[in-house]
């Protein structure tokens, strides 16, 4: 009895020693692992994720570009779509205009697409969780009946097997054998009360730092936050989609009401050119002209309608209720004009830049990519070493001898030594071969990717300044078309001119304010355009 304790107690050792611990469950993010777990197991990956990497709450960096009041980004912790406590209103007690942040907070609490992509945070951890199971506690167990022929026997036996994530395996289980056995099959048969037994098999070079299962985690914990960039990337576009809808929408109704302006010129000077008719003053061919110009202006104006409408009905996309339901954004909400336009500063190009390449999905994205077949460049040079496995099982049986002899009641221990050595090696050479020619890839591609995100940036600032200027010169033309227009009229009114005149010196007048409006629609599209390149999107 007491040998079989020291036994025992030599085996509680031994595993001890050999480090049985399973694998923690699904927790902190795979750079934030604390040193006892995954990174520490393979010392080749132990460098933390990039300080610039996304997380659930992502940096507020010190912004570049002092963005116009009315169109700032939402605050993302008012703007977390998984936060009940805040239903979302698309105009709140005490606000009459549409502006681009409700906009934007709307996209951010209710847009289908931004759930959407937000789900892929579940699915990664989900596949994580998948790959954790190579490390599951397994229960095993099983019998064998013989009740007929000369050798009758019954054999029942249970376990648990647990693989170890620093490599290996340990194993403990319980079986009984009972009956008239082969003499060839004598390990089968027990003592009366069975056989407990227990033991490792623990790799020495092969396997040691990382195999399949490893490899599979490290995998999967990298592609779990490489959902972040993917998420970005998608909310990007769907931030300046939203824009782009928000200035149509603006836009579309700033010609509205230059076409309402210019009706209404000609419908308040019907009356006087009625009473002119009657006097003898003006010639009759004058007020049908006017009632000719009244037409093609109603017929104008309906088409400007329309296409406010049509972008408010696409705007309503991106405007949501409470429930999530498409809002039409009403012609009241509409804001009196555009947000003042300010000049680029030429200086910060090179500020801007160097955030767009720290801040933009694509490189951060390559990054974990690059990461992963790290991942599979030290798996395929795990496969260049030989298996060399060292492992021991201990077994005691108890109760009543089953023969005279007592051969199966002494306490056993017995060790090994396992050894495989491929010679040609042709797996492992070719799966590096192929790793190493992914990774040149992906540097290749990551190179490309900063050279577009530096032509993204400088793209959207060259159309940005362009729709400056282009904002001062249409804002001279309008002034001085409004001028014109009032010297004519005076000139009208005077009896020196025609309505002919008046017509196109108010046409031009109009034209030279929707110019403008396309100016100033094409200065936000470009702000749009500058902030995703620069990656300036909040994420939830």
């Amino acid at each position: 009895m007491l040998r079989g304790m020291a036994g025992w107690i030599t085996l509680g050792i031994v595993l001890s020693v050999s480090g049985c611990s399973a694998p923690p469950p699904v927790g902190p993010r795979f750079a934030e692992l604390p040193p006892e777990t995954y990174p520490n197991s393979w010392e080749s990956l132990t460098e933390p994720v990039s300080s610039n990497r996304l997380s659930s709450e992502p940096p507020s960096p010190e912004p570049q570009q002092e963005a116009p009041e009315d169109a700032p980004l939402p605050n993302p912790s008012t703007s977390n779509p998984q936060d009940e406590s805040s239903e979302p209103e698309v105009l709140p007690p005490g606000e009459s205009v549409l502006t681009l942040p409700r906009v934007l907070d709307s996209v951010y609490q209710t847009y289908p697409l931004v759930q959407m992509a937000l789900q892929q945070r579940t699915i990664a951890a989900g596949r994580l969780l998948e790959t954790q199971g190579a490390f599951d506690l397994k229960l095993k167990g099983g019998g064998t009946s013989g009740p007929l022929g000369f050798y009758q026997t019954n054999r029942f036996g249970t376990g648990l097997e647990q693989a170890l994530f620093r490599g290996g395996e340990v194993f403990a289980g319980y079986r009984i054998g009972r009956g008239n056995f082969q003499p060839w099959y004598g390990e089968r048969e027990t003592d009366d009360g069975g056989e407990f037994k227990a033991g490792f098999l623990i790799p020495l070079a092969q396997n040691r730092r990382i195999d399949a299962r490893r490899a599979a985690i490290f995998r999967a914990a990298l592609g779990r936050d490489a959902v972040e960039p993917d998420i970005l990337l998608q909310l990007i576009e769907i931030v300046r989609s939203a824009s782009y809808a928000y200035w149509d929408w603006v836009a579309a109704g700033q010609n509205v009401r230059i076409e309402e302006a210019l009706l209404d010129l000609a419908l308040q000077r019907q009356d006087g050119l009625k009473k002119r008719v009657e006097r003898g003053d003006l010639s009759p061919i004058e007020l049908t002209d006017n009632e000719r110009l009244i037409a093609s202006r109603q017929s104008s104006l309906i088409d400007a309608q329309r296409k406010f409408r049509q972008s408010a009905i696409k705007l309503s996309l991106f405007v949501r209720g409470p429930e999530g339901e498409p809002r039409l954004p009403l012609e009241t909400w509409l804001p009196p004009d555009f947000p003042p336009a300010r000049p680029y500063e030429e200086d910060r190009l090179a500020d801007d830049i160097n955030m767009a390449l720290a801040s933009r999905p694509e490189t951060q994205f390559l990054d974990f990519v690059r990461r992963q077949l790290e991942v599979d460049l030290a798996e395929a040079r795990n496969l260049y070493l030989p298996e060399v496995n060292v492992g021991a099982v201990a077994s005691k049986d108890i109760g009543a001898p089953a023969s005279s002899k007592r051969d199966k009641t002494p306490f056993e221990l017995e060790a090994s030594l396992l050894m495989s050595v491929p010679l040609q090696r042709r797996k492992a050479l070719g799966k590096l071969r192929a790793v190493e020619g992914k990774l040149m890839q992906v540097e290749a591609k990551t190179r490309f990717a900063r050279d577009k995100i530096a032509t993204d940036v400088q793209n959207a600032v060259a159309a940005l300044e362009a729709a400056y200027l282009r904002i001062e010169q249409s804002e001279r033309s309008v002034e001085l078309n409004r001028r014109m227009e009032e010297a004519e009229r005076k000139r009208f009114d005077a009896g020196d001119s025609n309505l002919l005149m008046v017509n196109l010196r108010e046409k031009a007048a109009a034209d030279a304010r929707k110019t403008l409006v396309g100016a100033r629609l094409e200065y936000f599209r470009a702000e749009a355009d500058l902030r995703a390149a620069m990656g300036s999107v909040p994420v939830p």
